[in-house]
């Protein structure tokens, strides 16, 4: 096997140089960036060991901050807080060390920033109109309704929720207000109503929701572990948006549109440069594309621009600090294994995820009907528990089983179990009236005892008393559920995406045999066997 591991890292650095995989801008890019990045880490471990750690601290400093603060340690001799003292004053350091360390090397680095080529004009109105005629299909707001919801959440019994939705909705289709029964029924916090674009909505029914009418309410519908009713209150057809309405969004791209344009054309121009190495507006640019959709947008505006140039800056800074460290890192272990790293991500997603394609319905649906056994959620009970501790010695436990049978025949003459949860219980739930709030699952984990005890009752019916782990207890069914088969809509996703898996390993066994066959390797066993033979020898 070690053989092997060994032998797949050479068939994948053969892949990637028959691919030219590792002669690609982007890759050497991304090296470039693996070697800075572990350069950083270098420096900055090595700049808080030898300035920055509580060790360094210097003494006078420690006894000055204990001189200072002599009432918080007014009970304590300075050498059993020197060390607290250290730490704190260490990380008060480490704050501001940075940022003041960054200033230092800027005013000894010949620094020059250039920041105007950062500026784009304004679009203009017309250039704005123009684009949204000539782009006018990607401005189209999609059909939207206005609705008003009551959710019910099935917490218990999928039946005592069904039911609760049916008494909600024949009291609407009795013309109660809507809004009023949602705030008798509804679990939810959302009474005002609010509006669903096609195609954005949460909802796995949402076809059913617009096709309901203004004022017309819906059945009863189920998504996950809740039943919903809707009224739509509103319905606007998808349409195109007014340039007024599109203005921001026109904007934002037009603008985009100008500064491709300027920094293109300027792209050799220098942007900073430090002790005469210069940083081009092109290289900038190519850094900010690096970023994701979201952190660009966060940088859109020309402050903000200039805020991560100064970022740059301090990057480039911190790096020439490095000094030859990067150029030695580059040929080190540590960078080949990161590089190797890197290079089987590409060849997994080349040659794995870029070559399986999604579980269709069918394929669920299929995998669903052969395994439908493996859908079948098992029997299910909320409890009420009474404990009390055994003890250790005989005296305790007899102590302790006079009082479970007492609290017992209490319950057996009609006290209310919560009552006599109180009053006896030493269990966590003793407060909560002995309601533990978790689903017991009549499964395989499910201990033999507990089975016994919980799953042979009905609901609202009691336990005698048994003794389990160190204890003796008694039980009370709340809520009992029988076995259920899950519905196809309940699991679709969950088998789409074990299904996708199931694809994943097979192509990862396939790769490793065609690569395997491609390098045509052979393993001499006698030889390795020869081979570790000699290296145990006594000598």
């Amino acid at each position: 096997q070690i053989i092997k591991m060994i032998a797949s890292q050479k068939i994948i650095d053969n892949w990637a140089k028959e691919k030219g995989i590792t002669q690609k801008d982007e890759v050497q890019h991304d090296f470039k960036h693996l070697i800075e990045e572990v350069s950083l880490d270098n420096l900055v471990d090595k700049v808080h060991e030898d300035q920055l750690s509580p060790e360094k601290i210097d003494k006078w400093e420690v006894q000055k901050y204990y001189d200072a603060n002599k009432e918080k340690y007014k009970d304590k001799a300075f050498s059993e807080v020197e060390a607290e003292i250290r730490n704190i004053l260490a990380e008060e350091k480490d704050k501001s060390f940075f940022p003041e360390y960054i200033e230092k090397l800027k005013k000894n680095a010949a620094l020059n920033v250039n920041y105007e080529l950062l500026k784009v004009a304004e679009p203009t109105e017309t250039e704005m109109r123009s684009y949204y005629e000539k782009n006018k299909e990607k401005y189209f707001q999609p059909e939207k309704i206005k609705i008003v919801e009551i959710m019910i959440n099935i917490t218990g019994s999928e039946d005592e929720a069904r039911n609760k939705a049916n008494e909600a909705s024949t009291k609407i289709n009795s013309g109660e207000n809507f809004k009023d029964v949602a705030k008798r029924y509804s679990n939810g916090t959302q009474f005002e109503a609010y509006y669903v674009s096609k195609g954005e909505s949460k909802f796995s029914f949402e076809d059913k929701m617009f096709q309901l009418q203004v004022n017309e309410v819906s059945q009863i519908l189920k998504d996950g572990d809740s039943f919903y009713i809707f009224k739509v209150e509103e319905k606007q057809n998808k349409r195109m948006k007014t340039f007024g309405e599109a203005l921001i969004e026109v904007k934002a791209e037009v603008a985009k549109e100008i500064e491709d344009r300027q920094y293109e054309l300027r792209k050799n121009e220098a942007l900073f440069s430090i002790h005469g190495k210069t940083f081009t507006l092109g290289e900038f640019k190519e850094e900010f594309r690096e970023l994701s959709p979201e952190t660009q947008a966060q940088f859109a505006s020309f402050e903000a621009k200039k805020r991560l140039i100064e970022e740059f800056i301090a990057k480039e800074l911190l790096l020439e600090e490095t000094g030859d460290e990067a150029s030695e890192l580059e040929k080190g272990q540590e960078i080949e294994e990161l590089k190797n790293q890197y290079i089987t991500q590409i060849l997994h997603k080349e040659e794995i995820d870029e070559k399986i394609k999604e579980a269709t319905d069918e394929e669920a649906m299929r995998f669903y009907t052969e395994n439908k056994e493996d859908f079948i959620d098992p029997p299910k009970a909320l409890i009420s528990i009474i404990r009390i501790e055994a003890g250790t010695t005989d005296a305790a436990k007899s102590s302790a089983k006079q009082s479970v049978e007492a609290a017992l025949k209490k319950l057996k003459e009609g006290a209310d179990f919560s009552t006599i949860a109180k009053e006896y219980s030493s269990d966590a739930t003793a407060t909560l009236g002995g309601e533990y709030n978790e689903w017991i699952y009549d499964d395989s984990h499910l201990d033999p005892i507990l089975q016994k005890n919980i799953f042979e009752l009905q609901e609202n019916e009691i336990s005698e008393v048994f003794e389990y782990e160190e204890g003796y207890y008694i039980i009370k069914v709340r809520q009992k559920q029988e076995k259920k088969q899950r519905t196809f809509e309940e699991v679709k996703e969950e088998i789409k995406e074990a299904l996708l898996d199931e694809k994943h390993h097979v192509r990862e066994a396939e790769l490793e045999e065609e690569l395997l066959k491609q390098s045509q390797l052979i393993i001499y066993d006698s030889s390795l066997k020869r081979l570790i033979k000699d290296q145990t020898k006594p000598e």
